[in-house]
């Protein structure tokens, strides 16, 4: 049994899993079901700026809806949101057939800034996918397969938990921004403790000249858990690992400066 700062990226987010606790019982990648998640800037030690609230519900044989609600805190005590939705097909990729998304900024008592919200669509054409900012239409010859970067919090959860064949696809970085030959691949599975506290313990000290008490930091508690990875690497893009558990619910998710790690 290791510790989770043996192993990359597990060891950039250690000092977030503080008492981290992953959700007990079933669950069923194939079905209905919902997810929170924190954000985190990994700039020092890891920060939670955010959150996404992700979805998936099925709607017929080889349908499916994923929807994102996503909020940042950003300087000034503003707000920048996402909400989207896509219908996608049930496929290894999660491909999407059509999707919108929204964006604005909001103040601190909530008020939409001006001119910071957007609507946007897109549809998939085959070859091609087309996006339409306010209904302003723009072609961007997305190579398929393809799949939206929120997609892939859907796709690691029905992967096998063993190495396969590396799957090949175009990326939609946040559902419009074309990024061409990423690979989706099973990055190793370990066994790792996870949920140890931090906690100050006092031992004491012999001095030539009597006894001090020492204040020192230490880990305790936790559970064993076996944890499976999977990296996404390809063009305009940083690498990404996403970790599931045995059950396939995606825990944590690390790329670049940036982490996402499930709340209960």
């Amino acid at each position: 049994m290791s510790e989770v700062t043996d192993h990359f990226t597990l060891d950039i987010i250690a000092p977030a899993l503080d008492g981290f606790q992953a959700p007990e019982g079933a669950f069923e990648p194939t079905g209905e079901w919902s997810h929170r998640y924190g954000m985190y800037t990994l700039t020092g030690n890891p920060a939670r700026v955010g959150s996404v609230c992700m979805g998936r519900q099925p709607r017929g044989d080889d349908k499916c809806l994923v929807t994102v609600a996503y909020e940042k805190l950003v300087p000034g005590e503003y707000r920048q949101r996402v909400s989207a939705e896509a219908a996608c097909r049930t496929d290894l990729l999660c491909s999407p057939r059509e999707w919108r998304w929204s964006f604005w900024t909001e103040d601190k008592d909530g008020n939409v800034l001006e001119n910071s919200a957007l609507d946007n669509r897109g549809e998939d054409k085959g070859d091609h996918v087309m996006v339409y900012a306010d209904d302003l239409p723009r072609r961007v010859p997305a190579k398929p397969p393809r799949t939206i970067n929120w997609c892939l919090f859907d796709v690691v959860q029905r992967l096998p938990r063993e190495p396969f064949d590396p799957i090949a696809f175009t990326l939609l970085d946040h559902f419009d921004q074309m990024k061409q030959k990423h690979t989706l691949s099973y990055h190793g599975g370990v066994e790792v403790i996870l949920g140890r506290k931090k906690v100050q313990e006092q031992h004491e000290v012999q001095l030539e000249k009597g006894r001090i008490r020492k204040t020192r930091w230490a880990q305790e508690g936790g559970a064993p858990a076996r944890l499976h990875g999977y990296s996404d690497v390809g063009w305009a893009s940083v690498p990404w690992v996403y970790w599931v558990n045995e059950t396939g619910r995606l825990l944590f998710a690390v790329g670049g400066l940036e982490a996402y790690i499930l709340e209960a």
